[in-house]
């Protein structure tokens, strides 16, 4: 690592002071630091780094997730956030709470105000089927309707041959009706099957996703709250706490509506508003 001289300039990089011997107070900045030597550990190309000495916009700084933390404003919500998080788990853990971790992924709308976003594994099996071709239900109904008349020639097929058993004419016609129809009811099942996926979902007989193909076989969704889970943990450890990330799909970009925040949920069994314990 190049050790810099006193007075030799070096471009804008990354540094590091070795053997401060203490920091010195002036009037002309808040502090001055007095080290024996100041290690270049790594250059920065002032062209190219793309965080200019202004204010950046919060947009802008959304593009450059791997720099924003060095910003004055994001470092700062960073310190602050941390703060809150501690202040938050002493104070509990100081009167007595017990400190919950709730589901973020859940089958339930705890709260069920509000849109939830929702959480599968079927969009990547969804195009799998986009290619498949569709079936109508009038193409099943006429399926439908070949196998209910193909079995009744079965029906007469079969009752020629047990009038005549000596006839071999008779019992392989039989046998050939028979087998057209086992052939019309497996096309009719794949055509079932198939009228199932629209738009590369499977529906059930209501027209609705069938989630028994989704991976938790049920619809699933990103918590708006843990207080259900809260209130049975309280039931078992009397005064609990969740502090944890919540999500909101409300499509409403204002600043009074957040995709995701930490809610802080308190429960406690066995109070009052008297008592309070």
């Amino acid at each position: 690592m190049p050790l810099l001289q006193s007075r030799v300039a070096y471009p804008a990089g990354c540094y590091g002071a070795a053997g401060v011997d203490s920091l010195l107070h002036c009037p002309s900045q808040a502090v001055e630091l007095k080290a024996k030597k100041i290690i270049h550990l790594g250059p920065c190309d002032a062209a190219t780094y793309p965080m200019a000495k202004k204010k950046q916009s919060m947009e802008f700084l959304r593009e450059k997730a791997h720099l924003r933390s060095r910003t004055n404003t994001i470092g700062a919500v960073a310190r602050i956030r941390n703060a809150l998080a501690f202040a938050t788990h002493s104070f509990f853990q100081e009167n007595g709470f017990y400190y919950v971790h709730t589901p973020i992924i859940t089958a339930s709308d705890c709260e069920g105000a509000g849109e939830m976003f929702q959480v599968t594994s079927m969009l990547s099996k969804a195009k799998e089927h986009q290619g498949q071709p569709s079936v109508a239900q009038e193409d099943v109904q006429q399926l439908q309707q070949q196998v209910s008349l193909q079995g009744e020639a079965v029906k007469a097929a079969k009752a020629a041959a047990a009038a005549d058993k000596q006839d071999a004419a008779l019992a392989a016609a039989a046998k050939a009706e028979v087998d057209k129809l086992l052939a019309l009811k497996t096309s009719l099942a794949k055509a079932e099957e198939a009228a199932k996926w629209i738009g590369g979902f499977k529906r059930t007989a209501a027209g609705d996703i069938d989630y028994s193909e989704d991976f938790f076989g049920k619809p699933a969704f990103l918590t708006v709250s843990g207080q259900l889970q809260g209130e049975y943990y309280a039931c078992g450890l009397t005064n609990i706490y969740t502090f944890g990330p919540t999500f909101r799909a409300e499509d409403s970009h204002t600043s009074r509506h957040l995709a995701e925040f930490w809610m802080i949920e308190p429960e406690m069994a066995f109070c009052d508003l008297e008592v309070g314990t």
